[in-house]
């Protein structure tokens, strides 16, 4: 009778027992995937606050509310140790050291590694068990981890996530559970651990027993967490931001495309790829792509290599699972991206990833961590500079614009306490002007009250400054884009007689707006501020063409183009006096600059026809005989 031969198997030879943490030298590879990290941040103001910080700085450090059964001064989550724990240990060391809270995320991710780290290793080669920890650390949205005292959100749910699955790896539920919980009270994101964390490969428990134990603890958690987290957000009235929950039109999505945003969106975060194509995504996305069909020819011609996929199927489809299911927890915040939210998910793709090249060949493996490096180093840098408008990255918050809104925040609060150590209660700080979309990040006046510890401080708009412009304000804020420093100081008499010089343009009364222009110059103590004083010198060279002194009028117009170059009343008068030296060509170029910044300026318009019309008849009159 015929039998079939079963196919041979092929042995692996056992892994011999990993050495202690500290001196396995995998694990300092591991780590050392934070210094392009960090080296890649430097250059933003690090952990400076901005925006929602604020909002729960002054309630923990000012208003002293000590309830975890509330916002914490957000108006959106209940994210107790994030938010009330968090911003009440490092409240203080955020206003006067931030870099300090820098480190301290730093050394948070450092330990996140090393647990994720032990986790693999016990069943992983080093080399592979590094490549998976370090892999949510080479993407450039993770810096944001670092810069921003808000994110540590996202930092704290990663971090107890993988400490409760350690702690279950080694069989210590009561410590797992209760990192589960802490990671829960982080951020909502870790109702994925609660469901991974019964299902990991690494917890050898009897195939019933053991694992009904895993999901009745985890089941009990996340069920409480979630009573108590429905009824604060009913008590205390939060709300998903930016009407999420109430946006008709965003609610008649199709969950396929809200899913499908979420998972494409966190695959390209995740190989530090714009939302926004970009001009190196075919050439990362052409590597990655060459690795998997590599990893496959493996797997089709070599036994040794399925019986290593084989051995590491489950902790392939366990980091497969983790990853969708992470970056699907994102889904009810679309539209609203935020790269860095991708950072749970991407541990999960991580151990997918590294578990199928590592089968394959370990060359693959490093040349995926290769890809994601020079991914990562490609990235826009921390900018130097406050921008006048953010980069268009089709993101409601990432590590670029975190770091203009840092800048402007730093700067802003230097030249207020250069100019007032204190402020007396009640005082009033005005805002003249400020870049594109940044406003927000003043907490609207709660930045103002947490630098000086004072809740009676407040902001001014300038729409409220000019409808009463009689009320005192201690200063203005005024952005200047092109100049150093960058923000300055307007002293409220300058701009009051500035207001009162324009409304004496208005009504053509220009002597009265010369005078008044002078008396805005004088009362303007800080030379500093350019632009400022550069517009009061073009309004002044306005006025003057307009009186007839158009020598005088010169020097003042290029004094405010020198100050602000898009400054189209100062370009007009210059225009105006060139016409009259009889420098009509060059005049033609300035209203031609002038009307490519504003097309609408009439005078600009009638001025250059004029030109243009007696350029031709000039031209005709030369022609004839």
């Amino acid at each position: 009778m015929a039998t079939t031969a079963s196919p041979p198997r092929v042995n692996v030879e056992p892994r011999p027992a990993p050495p202690p943490t500290w001196r396995d030298p995998w694990a300092w590879i591991g780590l050392a995937a934070l210094v392009p990290l960090v080296v890649r941040s430097l250059g933003a103001p690090l952990c400076e606050p901005a925006a929602e910080d604020f909002d729960i700085l002054r309630r923990m450090l000012l208003e002293r509310s000590h309830s975890l059964f509330d916002g914490g001064g957000s108006t959106a989550f209940w994210r107790p140790v994030s938010f009330q724990i968090y911003f009440g240990l490092l409240g203080q060391l955020i206003l006067g050291h931030p870099r300090w809270v820098a480190a301290v995320h730093v050394a948070l991710l450092a330990l996140a590694t090393l647990l994720l780290f032990r986790l693999l290793r016990a069943h992983w080669g080093g080399w592979a068990a590094a490549a998976a920890a370090s892999f949510p650390l080479l993407a450039e949205s993770s810096r944001s981890l670092i810069a921003w005292p808000s994110q540590f959100s996202d930092l704290g749910v990663y971090l107890f996530s993988i400490l409760a699955l350690h702690e279950a790896a080694r069989r210590r539920l009561w410590t797992a559970s209760l990192a589960l919980l802490v990671a829960l009270l982080c951020k909502e994101t870790a109702v994925v651990t609660a469901a991974l964390l019964p299902f990991m490969p690494a917890t050898p428990s009897a195939p019933r027993t053991g694992r009904a134990r895993w999901l009745v603890a985890s089941g009990v958690v996340l069920v409480a967490w979630a009573a108590v987290y429905q009824f604060v957000r009913g008590h205390a009235g939060l709300e998903l931001p930016h009407g999420l929950e109430s946006d008709a039109r965003l609610l008649h999505t199709p969950l396929a495309v809200r899913l499908l945003w979420a998972w494409g969106n966190s695959l390209k975060s995740i190989f530090s790829l714009s939302v926004l194509p970009a001009a190196h995504d075919v050439v990362v996305g052409a590597i990655v792509g060459a690795i998997a069909l590599a990893a496959i020819a493996a797997f089709a011609r070599d036994a040794t290599a399925r019986e290593r996929l084989r051995r590491s199927r489950a902790w392939v489809g366990w980091g497969l699972a983790w990853f969708a299911l992470g970056a699907a927890s994102l889904a009810p915040v679309f539209p609203l991206w935020s790269p860095v939210r991708s950072e749970f998910a991407s541990a999960g793709l991580g151990v997918c990833a590294v578990g199928l090249t590592s089968a394959a060949s370990p060359a693959l493996t490093a040349a995926l961590v290769a890809t994601r490096l020079g991914a990562m180093w490609l990235a826009p840098p921390a900018p130097s500079r406050i921008t006048p408008e953010p980069e268009d990255r089709a993101t409601s918050v990432d590590f670029v614009r975190l770091a203009r809104l840092q800048l402007l925040m730093k700067e802003t609060r230097g030249a207020l306490a250069a100019r007032f150590p204190t402020l007396p209660h009640g005082a009033r700080v005005g805002i003249h002007s400020v870049p594109l979309s940044t406003e927000y990040a003043y907490g609207g006046g709660h930045a103002l009250q947490v630098w000086y510890r004072d809740t009676t401080l407040r902001w001014v708009t300038f729409g409220e400054f000019r409808a009463d412009s009689a009320q005192p304000v201690a200063a203005l804020i005024d952005y200047q884009p092109d100049h150093d420093p960058q923000v300055v100081l307007l002293d409220g008499a300058a701009v009051r007689f500035q207001l009162e010089a324009a409304a004496l343009v208005r009504s053509n009364r220009w002597s009265e707006a010369v005078a008044a222009l002078d008396r805005s110059d004088a009362a303007q103590g800080d030379t500093a501020a350019v632009v400022f004083l550069g517009d009061n010198a073009g309004r002044r060279a306005y006025c003057l063409a307009a009186l007839g002194r158009f020598a005088e009028a010169e020097p003042y117009a290029r004094r405010a183009l020198r100050a602000a170059a898009r400054d189209v009343g100062a370009r007009f008068a210059l225009a105006t006096v060139l016409v009259v030296k009889g420098e009509r060509a060059t005049a033609l170029a300035e209203l031609d600059t002038l009307l490519a910044i504003q097309p609408d300026y009439e005078d600009a318009v009638a001025l250059r026809r004029q030109l243009a019309a007696s350029r031709e008849v000039g031209r005709g009159a030369a022609a004839k005989p």
